[in-house]
């Protein structure tokens, strides 16, 4: 989202784009894991600081605080048109 690290995107589509590869590789490396050990479990790290704000700032941090889950929910196979960030993924995919 900031542009710290290649390819150095700063919008909604780079980041998603992103975040998607990096689930897609998490998944695929376990596939080849579990091919040598079927009972293999994944145990995921993620940094889900919680973002507090004033109120005139509110619907910030709901975004920020939605967004922090969105990597585990993609994982754990938790998107569909009701989740909170369905839709941004949904045009993404």
């Amino acid at each position: 989202m900031y542009g710290h690290w290649y390819p150095h995107g700063k919008d909604d589509l780079t980041f998603a784009h992103a975040l998607l590869g990096e689930c897609k590789a998490i998944a695929l490396s376990m596939q080849a894991i579990r091919e040598v050990n079927p009972n293999a479990k994944l145990v995921q790290t993620e940094d889900l600081g919680k973002t507090d704000s004033t109120s005139k700032l509110a619907y910030q941090a709901e975004l920020e605080n939605e967004r922090r889950w969105l990597s585990l929910d993609l994982l754990c196979g938790r998107i569909n048109p009701t989740h909170p960030m369905g839709v941004t993924c949904a045009i993404v995919v």
